[in-house]
């Protein structure tokens, strides 16, 4: 089991994270917990107004990126590192009174207060500033990021004299002079300002990438003011003088718009203009703010997981939700995959890995299919690249890589960009579940058929044939667990290319059958011969799957079973986690696993595997695991509930839901764990509710934890919302809105309705 004890930075509320007490201390890993993002746009907690104490301002848009180039080593080892760049600083905010600048790191302050408020989207922040002549004013900031809006971000700014009358400057605008945290880089050339018609713009463009930028902004304030311009290099900003009255409250709403390109061209400030004329036109910040919560009630409608009697985990689930859904929203105007950190942090460089298909994209399936789509989208816009990666590998096809921002492969640790392959065995496996869920024939007969082939075509050329035992396989490869590196046979790899295989074969003949038209085009595009489906189908019949017949345990991978074993309970806690105080080459030696991967497996494909067989490789391979991936505890989690392990099973979830808000993990500072966020979801919608989407239609199996009184959580399935309720006698199923649908409770098929279902909870195995 895992031993991890968290820190508590906010106060415990179903609908907020809320911090009372000013703890610069821990800036940055709050300035991660309170994050706003649509998925085009992402914006780090920190303060509006001059801050000097430890803070990381972090702004990034989805697509726009930088690189750096090593020196080329060997033939197909990548040399390039893609990293999204620090974004405009649109909430920059300077504050003088009586000859002094706010700073909350340096001024007096009192009765601070900061909250999101996760049902309606917004963020506000609180306290009163006295300023050492003896003035008083409550300062309030707002800020959102439109979720429906996608180049939409919007501050507001109140601040109210509470014992004198005098003059307030504020200074309000545009910043695009931050460095790149990681890097110590400003990465921005200023290639114009303007202050036309009522709004001001900026202009820049990335040095290397020549991504560009435009950041423009409108104020209004309730109150006329003194005005001018205040500019930098990288800056430009409105400066406003106020004559404040006793007890006067004066409000500033700034509606800003971001817009990026690809790349410079004589057009783009025509097209810039265009957008700021239609956003500044139609929209004001209330207008924008009503549409934003709006936006949020309807989502929370749909998506909610209520918890009943565990206050810690309701405030967990709804922070993931909301995070989730702020992280990739379906909304984004570029082809964008999701980055590890979302748009929280810049560790991991703003890149997507294989975790996207395979943990990220069930949630979006059942939440929002939009975001869903837009996912599997990206591998599609990006098979290009990935046949070009196969090229570079001596391989055919497509080979997608294992991080990436534009579909080439961005990392240069040759280890996990040659040798793992499961990106895109998660890529086809995205497909298939996408499939199963929503019968979308249409998008994987257009998009997904292309990318299925050319990922089988690879698998094929990577696929070899075992001297000894005449049965196919992937040699030197690495799996999920990455402590084990150049292995042969491994199950996870080997298992998911064999129904890679299989599954393209189906959607071939499904194609052909109803549609041989465009069955036709594809083939005659990708050149697909018959003679490649006929080997496809014989490397899947003979694929090396290794289990020992007497314990039922598949191994990991070739030799597994004699690797020297270590006793996890004896390794010292101050050599935790292993990645930063074991020798590299240590860390390979033992059969300690890092991360699940044959009980990964057999939770993609459920219905694959035996009660009998999942309970034995649980039982084998969870006292081998060491859980230094936040994915891990969840997988465990979900399968310890199907085997009856409840005790265990809750033990795992405790560090679900709270990974982040508790910094389990030591590492919030660097920004959120998506991955991990989805794995919360899951672990309460595929553990506690049982549910399984590897078949149709898709099956229920609740249970309920000891110390919660019920628990209820909503999906989006076949175009319906249902809502499933479980307490410590009933499964109460009942459809909200859209059609009717067929589910699977317990192995029985319902067909629910707007009645409720009342359905004895039963004890699993």
């Amino acid at each position: 089991m895992i031993n991890k004890k968290g820190s508590r930075y906010v106060k415990i509320d179903p609908w907020c994270i809320i911090e009372e007490n000013f703890d610069k201390s821990n800036m940055r890993v709050l300035e991660s917990l309170f994050t706003v993002s649509n998925g085009y746009i992402g914006t780090r907690g920190y303060f509006d107004e001059l801050y000097t104490g430890d803070t990381h301002i972090g702004t990034y848009v989805a697509g726009v990126f930088e690189e750096i180039y090593e020196k080329p080593s060997y033939k197909g080892v990548p040399n390039r590192t893609q990293f999204v760049v620090n974004n405009a600083n649109w909430l920059y905010t300077r504050i003088i009174a009586d000859g002094e600048e706010l700073d909350l790191n340096q001024s007096n302050f009192s009765e601070y207060k900061r909250v999101l408020d996760l049902k309606k989207g917004i963020l506000t922040r609180e306290f009163i500033w006295h300023t050492q002549k003896g003035s008083s004013f409550k300062l309030k900031f707002e800020r959102f990021i439109s979720m429906t809006q996608n180049n939409v971000c919007c501050q507001k700014i109140e601040i109210t004299s509470l014992n004198k009358s005098g003059k307030v400057k504020i200074i309000s605008g545009v910043d695009f002079s931050h460095k790149h945290r990681i890097y110590d880089t400003n990465y921005w050339e200023c290639l114009f300002k303007t202050n036309e018609n009522d709004y001001i713009s900026i202009g820049c463009k990335t040095i290397r990438t020549n991504k560009i930028s435009f950041a423009n902004f409108k104020i209004e304030a309730s109150k006329a003011y003194e005005q001018g311009i205040v500019e930098d290099e990288k800056i430009i900003a409105k400066e406003m003088v106020f004559d404040i009255e006793e007890n006067e409250s004066i409000e500033i709403e700034k509606v800003v718009v971001i817009n990026s390109f690809e790349r410079l061209n004589e057009n783009l400030q025509s097209e810039n203009r265009k957008l700021c004329q239609s956003i500044f036109g139609q929209y004001s910040y209330s207008k924008l703010k009503q549409e934003h919560e709006k936006f949020w009630e309807k989502m929370w409608e749909e998506v909610d997981i209520e918890i009943g009697q565990d206050s810690e985990n309701q405030q967990g689930i709804r922070f993931c939700i909301f995070q989730m859904l702020q992280a990739y929203s379906g909304i984004q105007q570029v082809v964008a995959g999701i980055g590890a950190k979302g748009l929280s942090g810049e560790v991991y460089n703003g890149n997507s890995f294989w975790d996207s298909e395979v943990y990220c994209l069930p949630f979006y399936l059942f939440t929002n299919i939009d975001a869903a789509k837009k996912l599997l989208e990206f591998r599609y816009y990006t098979l290009p690249q990935a046949k070009q990666r196969a090229k570079e590998l001596d391989l055919k096809g497509a080979f997608y890589p294992i991080a990436t921002i534009d579909g080439t492969e961005s990392c240069t640790l040759w280890q996990h960009a040659n040798l793992q392959l499961q990106v895109s065995t998660a890529v086809a496996y995205g497909l298939y579940h996408y499939y199963i869920v929503t019968k979308d024939e249409k998008f994987l007969f257009e998009k997904g058929t292309e990318i299925l082939i050319e990922v089988c075509r690879m698998l094929e050329s990577r696929c070899q044939l075992g001297q000894k035992d005449g049965k196919y396989g992937f040699f030197g490869v690495m799996g999920p667990d990455e402590f084990h590196m150049m292995v042969n046979n491994d199950f996870y790899t080997n298992y998911m290319a064999k129904k890679t295989f299989e599954f393209t074969i189906e959607v071939l003949k499904l194609l052909k059958a109803k549609d041989e038209k465009l069955y036709n085009e594809i083939t005659r595009k990708t050149e697909l011969e018959n003679s490649e489906v006929e080997r496809w189908a014989d490397i899947a019949k003979n694929m090396n799957i290794i289990q020992d017949p007497q314990s039922k345990v598949f191994e990991q991978h070739e030799g597994y079973f004699n690797l020297p074993h270590i006793e996890l309970s004896t390794i010292p806690e101050d050599q935790i986690p292993i990645y930063k105080n074991w020798a590299y080459d240590r860390i390979f030696r033992y059969d300690m696993i890092k991360q699940p991967a044959v009980l990964l497996c057999m939770l993609l494909y459920s219905s694959d595997f035996s009660f009998e067989e999942k309970k034995a490789n649980y039982d084998y391979y969870d006292l081998r695991c060491i859980h230094e991936s936040s994915l891990s505890p969840s997988i465990h989690s979900i399968l310890a509930c199907e085997l009856g392990y409840y005790d265990k099973a809750y033990e795992y979830f405790k560090y679900a839901t709270r990974l982040d808000l508790d910094n389990y993990n030591r590492n919030t500072e660097e920004g959120l764990h998506i991955t991990s966020l989805a794995a919360a979801w899951l672990n309460i919608v595929y553990g506690f509710g049982g549910m399984r989407s590897d078949t149709a239609p898709i099956k229920l199996a609740p249970i309920i934890p000891d110390n919660w009184s019920y628990y209820s959580f909503r999906i989006k399935y076949n175009r319906a919302v249902l809502k499933i309720v479980v307490d410590p006698q009933y499964v109460t199923i009942k459809k909200l809105k859209g059609p009717d649908v067929d589910l699977m409770v317990y192995d029985k098929t319902y067909t629910i309705t707007e009645d409720e279902i009342k359905i004895p909870l039963q004890k699993r195995r």
